[in-house]
């Protein structure tokens, strides 16, 4: 095995490409539009693994009406590690809701946001 790289059906590819490409940095690696469905992918940095935002439009076979609503629970969570938990509070502080920066007692700090489609992301600095 080589990476990972994680998919996330989205309702709402252009809101998602603005969280996860303007407000939280991530650079697009892959993006299209097609009659099936339509998407990105962006990626963490060298070794980073990637991440796909899908649309998967109504008539496509593996379409499922569950797509079209947000996350339900926070059974999955994606986190990604970053150097301070604090900077993102700050970039954060009146543009979206935040739950944190603490510190969890083995001394990593989090930062938890959502996305639009009400995912729960960490962002977490490593030794706080």
């Amino acid at each position: 095995m080589h990476s990972i790289k994680t998919m996330v059906r989205s309702r709402d590819v252009a809101s998602s490409r603005r969280f996860y490409v303007d407000l939280l940095g991530l650079e697009v690696v892959e993006e299209w539009d097609s009659p099936e469905d339509q998407g990105f992918i962006v990626g963490f940095g060298s070794g980073g693994g990637l991440l796909e935002i899908l649309a998967v439009h109504p008539h496509h076979p593996k379409h499922d009406s569950a797509f079209e609503g947000g996350v339900l629970n926070d059974k999955i969570e994606l986190q990604i590690h970053v150097e301070s938990a604090d900077d993102w509070a700050r970039k954060f502080k009146g543009a979206i809701e935040v739950e944190g920066p603490v510190t969890r007692p083995w001394g990593n700090r989090y930062l938890w946001i959502r996305d639009p489609d009400d995912l729960r992301i960490a962002l977490y600095q490593t030794g706080a």
